[in-house]
């Protein structure tokens, strides 16, 4: 890729007009109603995309996509039926609400199925400022991935790249339903990445470093995330195991999130209608330790995961989720809320921008508290059970002593049970990446069990 055309015009696309789309949402909104249908949505989301991506400073590819994928639900009474179809031709549309309307009679009565009623959609959606173009060129796709590539290939050890890639996607949602709903909503999303291989004698260990952003200008540099890259996978040599026992485990905050997103899933309201959670039956009870609230911000001004309506089309708004470890509310679509008996909050597409109460500032400074601890960087297999709480994964990380880093894990087990770690959770700190939806920094539970298959010398 030599040249210097434009791959991303962004401001002049004809998809980019709302009323286009809108215009064939209301269409296909009035052949429904023309079958005798009153209650129903129409989704239609719109993405292009392009990629690019090198290996060891050699161009390797370069992909630019566009698709479109249409979404119809029928409700025939309590009789709820979907289909999609994909692309823009009108035939293929009205086929699809023919197959929604025949799912629809098939399917079983289910008393909770039906939109929300007409007085949850009168308030304005509103912006979240999501959608941020930049006309960009195939050369700046190309001289970007290089740059982030070299940066980890100048460390001396850093012996192989599985590539660099930069990405740039824009999307626009549309969303019409028999409730008087009309919303047309842009974004855009931008991705860097790059993977590497470090080596030393007959080790070799591979990690690497990605970012997403809404602004391409809002990118780290490309060497400051190569460099990154190549630390991430040079500490990751020598690795060995340890003695197995009961140890303080520090989470940072590449997989610090996923303990958090546990908690999410147990108080969700699928979950605890269907009685499948740790966490049944807790709102209004304490599962965090008191120094602790969660807050949610979904309409957080070009946040990464902001929206300004749910997945029922609810305009969103802020929640003070947990206050002082206490759970206030669940996170509730408009079925889950019917089955519970309670009132819908808006929260179908779950918690988008999360910040959770800090005690610290940075993952150093919670090592430094403990004699030994593990730091947990990247968890592995799938040993999380939302119903028991049971939790066991294999993990890469570090040993640490009085704050100094010993040596890269490897063959290493923790195992705890859920509602034990939340409720133990000693520090926070504020050192989380402030783009993410989901805000959660360094994270350490006190003690928790440890397999290893090293011996004393192991851990010196």
């Amino acid at each position: 890729m030599t040249n210097h055309n434009i791959i991303l015009p962004c401001s002049s696309l004809e998809w980019m007009n709302p009323s286009l789309h809108l215009e064939r949402l209301d269409r296909l909104a009035e052949l429904i109603k023309k079958k005798g249908y009153e209650s129903f949505e129409l989704t239609y989301q719109v993405q292009i995309h392009s990629s690019l991506e090198v290996r060891m400073q050699q161009f390797e590819s370069f992909n630019q996509s566009d698709t479109a994928s249409l979404d119809v639900v029928i409700y025939d009474g309590h009789q709820v039926g979907t289909a999609s179809c994909s692309g823009l031709i009108w035939n293929d549309w009205v086929k699809t609400v023919e197959q929604a309307i025949i799912f629809a009679q098939l399917a079983q009565p289910d008393q909770y199925a039906q939109l929300p009623p007409l007085e949850c959609f009168k308030q304005p959606i509103g912006e979240c400022g999501l959608f941020m173009p930049a006309t960009l060129t195939g050369d700046q796709f190309l001289t970007q991935a290089l740059a982030l590539e070299q940066a980890a290939l100048d460390h001396k050890k850093i012996v192989n790249s599985d590539g660099a890639s930069v990405s740039a996607s824009y999307e626009i949602y549309c969303v019409v339903n028999s409730q008087g709903l009309r919303a047309v909503i842009p974004s855009s999303i931008f991705s860097q990445s790059i993977y590497v291989m470090a080596a030393e004698r007959d080790q070799k260990e591979n990690d690497g470093a990605y970012e997403y952003r809404r602004n391409w200008n809002d990118f780290s540099s490309a060497l400051e995330l190569g460099q990154l890259a190549a630390q991430r996978a040079l500490a990751k040599l020598n690795a060995r195991s340890i003695v197995s026992g009961d140890y303080p485990i520090v989470f940072s905050p590449r997989c610090s999130g996923s303990i958090i997103k546990n908690l999410f899933a147990a108080l969700s309201g699928r979950s605890q209608y269907l009685k499948t959670s740790f966490l049944e039956g807790m709102l209004g009870q304490q599962v965090l330790p008191s120094w602790i609230s969660i807050n949610d911000n979904p309409r957080l001004l070009g946040g990464l995961q902001s929206f300004p309506i749910d997945a029922d089309g609810l305009p969103t708004y802020a929640h003070q989720f947990i206050e002082h470890g206490v759970v206030l509310e669940y996170i509730l679509s408009y079925y889950s809320a019917q089955r519970l008996g309670l009132k819908t909050n808006a929260l179908a597409s779950g918690l988008l921008n999360t910040t959770m109460t800090t005690n610290v500032s940075k993952l150093h400074d919670i090592v430094k508290k403990y004699p030994k601890c593990l730091v947990i960087d990247q968890l592995t297999g799938t040993g999380v059970n939302i119903l028991t709480g049971d939790y066991s994964r294999g993990v890469d990380g570090f040993y640490y002593e009085h704050g100094e880093r010993i040596h890269a894990l490897q063959d290493v087990t923790i195992a705890s049970n859920l509602k034990e770690m939340l409720n133990s959770i000693e520090y926070h700190a504020s050192d989380y990446d402030p783009y993410r939806g989901l805000k959660v920094g360094s994270l350490a539970i006190p003690s928790m069990s440890v397999s290893g298959h090293g011996d004393e010398s192991d851990c010196l």
